[in-house]
């Protein structure tokens, strides 16, 4: 009954959410069993932010266990990109261009934060199979906090099914997604793409999810990132993320300036 769910059911549909000790917290709670996306436009930023969040995720909780799936990146880079927002320097760039031994530098860090990166699973997959057999080992093992999808439209549905459309087939990854994170009990955020606007300083709405409108219908909140001056000169470039749906909340957005040569935002409030 209703009088049932309200006292025995509230904690387990409410839990603590996992903290990242950004606004996000504020803004919209990322709780367990749910599953969230962050949108952006090509270019913009989409993948260091997501993996900006997995890192805020493992340093707030010292037993928070990570899965991050890319598409389009190995795992040596996408840990560069990790442990250069951790430490607010551009190792990526160095190594790039050679010179006097630019690995040391990194393998320091990386040792510094052995705690943080020892947490973090990352896998270089399109297979959405791959993703639910790794998470489902990491929980056993470990447990599962999040797992971070990069990006979904570009993934293979499970099972190896396939579709008349490409519509259908994201689709079904989506809703692959939102059963992993009720299955496991953990926070699923999918980056996903949005499309290009007539103006890139067009503020990007649910509408501009690419591919399949069923993204917008499991997420239970969006997240999109809009930075309306991604083509001009302007060195203090600003950004928002917009909350665009929140399923337990309310809308709004949060102000963040790009610092994307150090592979990571900065929260306006908290800016130095």
């Amino acid at each position: 009954t209703a009088f049932d769910a309200l006292i025995f059911g509230l904690d387990d549909a409410f839990g603590d959410p996992v903290l990242t000790k950004t606004p996000i917290d504020q803004k919209m709670p990322l709780v367990r069993g749910r599953m969230f996306v962050i949108g952006g436009r090509p270019g913009h930023g989409k993948t260091t932010l997501s993996l900006q969040l997995a890192a805020c995720i493992l340093k707030a909780d010292p037993t928070a266990q990570v899965l991050v799936a890319s598409c389009e990146m190995g795992e040596p880079e996408l840990a560069v990109k990790v442990i250069s927002a951790i430490d607010g320097r551009d190792y990526a760039t160095s190594i790039r261009r050679g010179g006097d031994d630019p690995l040391t530098p990194v393998k320091l860090a990386a040792t510094e934060e052995h705690g943080v990166l020892c947490r973090l699973h990352l896998r270089s997959t399109r297979s959405m199979d791959a993703v639910i057999s790794e998470a489902h080992r990491i929980h056993r093992e470990r447990g599962l906090t999040c797992v971070l999808i990069d990006y979904i439209s570009a993934f293979d549905a499970p099972g190896g099914a396939k579709f008349d459309t490409r519509t259908r087939e994201v689709g079904a990854v989506s809703r692959a997604c939102k059963t992993l994170a009720q299955n496991l009990d953990c926070v699923v955020v999918a980056a996903s793409q949005l499309n290009r606007a007539s103006k890139d300083s067009a503020m990007p709405t649910l509408r501009g999810l690419r591919d399949s409108g069923e993204i917008e219908q499991d997420a239970d909140g969006v997240l999109l990132l809009h930075r309306p001056d991604h083509d001009s000169e302007i060195e203090d470039e600003q950004a928002q993320l917009l909350v665009a749906k929140n399923r337990w909340g309310e809308l709004g957005s949060i102000p963040m300036s790009p610092d994307l040569a150090n592979h990571r935002f900065l929260w306006m409030s908290s800016r130095k």
